[in-house]
């Protein structure tokens, strides 16, 4: 692995991927260190899979045999902006992530992308040189912009766009015992406010799976669902990987769907008219 690793044991997963010839994002997510978690971070992480030539993938074939194959970036939409937590700063990315995307879109050429964000995104923020959060209005227009701007990237080349509204989120209590601001229902739901209206003004393109409702029955946060552990228990944000399969039935679907009928369009559109 690359320097910045040292003294990680990953040597497991590292010998996983040769193994198989790929890891899938649930593998990393769930080997990697607890201090491995800010978008620089993950994204050295896997550039140094790459540089060992491990691709970080899932396939998942849906039920009608159609395979479909995943990749991920790891990047908030409102990097710009530097989130706090406990009055630290939290590192930006290396690289902006529009230049990001839009090198992933040249390179995967995919037939639909599906964007989850909102964790970052409703941090307290610095914009304008001032601290501020979603649920000012002009820190949620600038959010807005910024997912009007994802979504472009993300279907330059032609591919059907999903949004997939925020989770909610429950990541324990601040060392002074309150809950931490950005765990809110009520910035969640700003943010996922926004989500509907970037898709409503694309609906052409754009489409919403409703993430939130699947995973927050009630409007709150539920570690388990169904008897299914869904989200992981030691930070109260991410999926474990039971919860990945049980959205996988849930999510998968439409993908396949709006991948299908993306086919099909760019079929149409290759047929010359008589």
């Amino acid at each position: 692995m690359k320097p910045k690793f040292e003294g990680k044991d990953l040597q497991g997963l590292v010998d996983l991927g040769r193994e198989q010839g790929y890891l899938t994002f649930d593998q990393v997510n769930d080997f990697l260190p607890q201090d491995v978690a800010s978008p620089a971070d993950i994204r050295a992480a896997l550039d140094s899979f790459e540089d060992l030539d491990i691709k970080v993938l899932e396939e998942v074939p849906s039920a009608d045999g159609t395979e479909v194959e995943f990749h991920g970036e790891v990047s908030p939409v409102a990097a710009p902006c530097n989130p706090r937590r406990s009055g630290h700063p939290v590192p930006a990315a290396d690289q902006p992530w529009p230049e990001q995307w839009r090198r992933w879109v040249r390179q995967e050429r995919p037939n639909v992308v599906m964007i989850l964000a909102g964790r970052w995104e409703v941090m307290n923020r610095t914009y304008h040189g001032r601290w501020t959060d979603i649920l000012h209005p002009a820190y949620a227009a600038y959010v807005k912009r910024q997912l009007e701007l994802a979504v472009g990237v993300a279907g330059s080349d032609g591919a059907r766009v999903v949004l997939l509204t925020a989770p909610c989120y429950d990541s324990g209590l601040q060392p002074d015992g309150e809950p931490w601001p950005e765990d809110d229902p009520a910035r969640v739901d700003a943010y996922n406010r926004l989500v509907d209206q970037v898709a409503a003004e694309q609906s052409g393109s754009v489409s919403v799976i409703d993430l939130h409702a699947m995973v927050c029955p009630g409007g709150r946060y539920h570690q388990v669902i169904d008897g299914v552990t869904v989200r992981d228990p030691a930070d109260g944000v991410h999926f474990t990987l039971s919860g990945g399969d049980f959205l996988a039935s849930r999510i998968w679907p439409t993908a396949a769907r709006l991948g299908r009928q993306q086919l099909a369009a760019l079929a149409r559109a290759s047929v010359p008219r008589g």
